[in-house]
């Protein structure tokens, strides 16, 4: 498998084929299980990441009250039971959501920025651009709404906001802006 979601769509990266098995025959190892792909005669395996991206886009599309296995299972064209290979439970799924969604789309943009050497105005505008062009702030909202359900949830979402908060603080500061000028510069970026 290619690295990260965010990686894979922004850098040219040679990704691999799935390995198939034909149908009947079985599969099982530790990067997730095998199910039969509709109509193709083939397995496919289904991993952690895919059912985590689904997520996030059955999120954006249904709200919160979508996020139920057999709402997630259905949307990826697999049996449920594929869901707890990955996950215990709806609430470790929506934990595992929160974190993929911080590394993905909060974390990788971060580490992106030690790839160049880039002066901090460039990094902001790099920043900037990553968003605008892979449309990153799609879940937002959606996160948003998933932290205002539980307060674990609520830490786990203000703890992505507060590293990206970090970043831009640092960068506005490296700028040479300070005291409320500093914050609400990074509070609007």
């Amino acid at each position: 498998p290619s690295g990260s979601f965010i990686l894979s769509r922004l850098s040219p990266v040679i990704d691999e084929e799935p390995f198939l098995l034909p149908e009947g025959e079985c599969f099982r190892s530790s990067i997730g299980p095998i199910s039969e792909a509709k109509n193709s005669g083939f397995m496919k395996r289904v991993s952690k990441s895919d059912w985590l991206q689904a997520a996030l886009e059955l999120l954006v599309d249904e709200g919160v009250e979508a996020l139920r296995v057999e709402r997630l299972a259905k949307k990826i064209n697999i049996s449920k039971s594929g869901f707890y290979w990955h996950f215990k439970d709806s609430d470790d799924l929506r934990k595992e959501l929160i974190a993929y969604w911080g590394h993905e789309y909060t974390d990788v943009v971060i580490n992106q920025l030690k790839q160049f050497p880039l002066t901090p105005l460039q990094q902001l505008t790099y920043i900037a651009k990553m968003v605008i062009e892979n449309d990153l702030a799609k879940y937002d909202l959606g996160m948003q709404t998933l932290a205002r359900s539980d307060a674990s949830l609520s830490k786990l979402v203000a703890k992505v906001y507060r590293a990206r908060l970090g970043i831009t603080r640092r960068l506005f500061e490296e700028l040479g802006f300070s005291g409320d000028e500093l914050e609400v510069r990074t509070e609007l970026y």
